[in-house]
């Protein structure tokens, strides 16, 4: 699957939080970021099938 850049803005001390648990878990914040985005997805049973209607 093709990546893409995604910015945002968060509250710094949940980016704080973030980035010490990717340095624990001994992986990139992208890798635990894309995992959250899937279970949550999950959680709201939000699989969109025509990406365009995502926007």
């Amino acid at each position: 699957m093709a990546k893409i850049t995604y910015n945002t803005r968060l509250d710094e001390e949940l980016i704080k939080k973030f980035k010490i648990l990717a340095i624990e878990r001994g992986k990139r914040q992208n890798v635990i970021l894309e995992e959250a985005i899937r279970d949550v997805l999950k959680k709201y049973k939000r699989e969109f099938k025509n990406p365009s209607r995502a926007k």
